[in-house]
């Protein structure tokens, strides 16, 4: 009798695993949303930089997405760098007060080719905004609130008090007593600092014109005994604060009908300079005489500008852009002069200016 081998079972055809259509449909439609999003908060450029930052491929030097920049640069130097993701700063005397992320550097710019970290102090959320006055910082922290540093040291900065009550705070300006903060949907919002150590809310409710409108405070700044609120649904709005703690609504002025999406100001006497967003704003210079804002004379930007800080010095306007450094003569209001220019890979975050140098921020890559 023969004997049977047994023989294996044979193995069932392998199934190939297929995508629904109706899946692939809602990953590719969930994807553009999200790119949409991304593009709609975060601006054009910073998706052109994610992209470059995956891929090594620059969408921004490609002839069928070429976007204007400054001219290169005509009679500026730089003669030193601090390295590293800045976002915000400030001088006082020979130290540099810089944000660093959630960390305060104090660097001393005293010679500015040899510059030097002297102290730090790591806060709880993301600078974005800093002013110093007699020996205190007033630091725009983000969730962390307002705080105030004692930089009386400048090699041991240390916190003295915080203002958490509001929503996150985007820029500050410090008057005689008080300090006045553009704090988003909250609009201004006002803290009396005559003592640093101990600051308290001041009875002051910020309000839009019209009760179907919105307020979204971005930028403030001070000359003398007038307060300039930059609002990206109410535009400029300017106050008199002869009274710290009791602001009185002067005028106000809107770029093309409309608030500033974006963008920074700097006032010096009756003068104002707006760099706001381009095509509908670019860089404004305003008479503020009569407390009237008056748009004097405008300057032309590329697309896809826009500024993100001010300063103005003895008739002269320091702009920090998206894509590099302005000087601006405007002691003719009527007739500004663009004097040099200064292109950087990715933009300045903040600047400020003493004397003859420009102390500047950068992000880096």
């Amino acid at each position: 009798m023969e004997e049977q081998v047994s023989q294996p079972a044979p193995k069932a055809p392998g199934r190939r695993v297929r995508i629904s259509p109706l899946l692939m449909m809602w990953v590719t439609v969930s994807a553009f949303i999200v790119v949409a999003a991304y593009v709609q908060s975060a601006g054009l450029w910073r998706l052109a930089a994610f992209t470059q930052w995956m891929t090594g491929y620059d969408i921004f030097s490609q002839k069928r997405f070429d976007i204007p920049r400054l001219p290169p640069s005509k009679n500026i130097d730089v003669v030193a760098q601090k390295g590293g993701k800045l976002s915000a700063i400030e001088v006082a005397g020979q130290y540099a007060y810089i944000g660093a992320g959630e960390t305060l550097l104090v660097v001393n710019i005293q010679d500015p080719k040899h510059i030097e970290t002297v102290g730090s102090l790591l806060l709880l959320g993301q600078i974005s905004n800093i002013k110093v006055e007699r020996n205190f910082a007033y630091v725009c922290n983000g969730r962390g609130g307002l705080r105030i540093i004692d930089v009386s040291r400048p090699d041991s900065p240390h916190e003295v008090a915080a203002y958490g009550h509001m929503a996150a705070p985007k820029n500050v300006a410090i008057g005689a007593e008080c300090a006045y903060i553009a704090s988003g949907m909250n609009g201004l919002e006002i803290i009396d600092v005559k003592n640093p150590t101990s600051p308290s809310t001041v009875n002051f409710k910020d309000t839009p014109e019209k009760s179907s409108e919105t307020m979204d405070a971005l930028n403030v700044c001070i000359d003398t005994d007038r307060l300039c609120v930059i609002d990206e649904d109410q535009g400029l709005r300017l106050f008199d604060i002869k009274n710290p703690r009791s602001p009185v609504k002067l005028g106000d002025w809107k770029a093309g009908g409309r608030g500033l999406r974006r963008g920074a100001a700097a006032v010096e006497g009756n003068t104002m300079v707006i760099a706001g967003d381009s095509p509908d704003a670019g860089i404004s210079i305003l008479s503020i005489e009569a407390n009237k804002p008056q748009l004097a004379s405008s300057l032309d930007v590329p697309t896809y500008w826009y500024g993100t800080g001010a300063k103005i010095r003895n008739g002269f306007a320091f702009i920090g852009t998206s894509s590099g450094l302005m000087i601006i003569d405007i002691h003719d209001r009527k007739k500004p002069k663009t004097l040099s220019t200064s292109t950087v890979v990715t933009g300045i975050v903040d600047l400020d200016v003493r004397r003859h140098k420009t102390v500047r921020d950068h992000k880096y890559r």
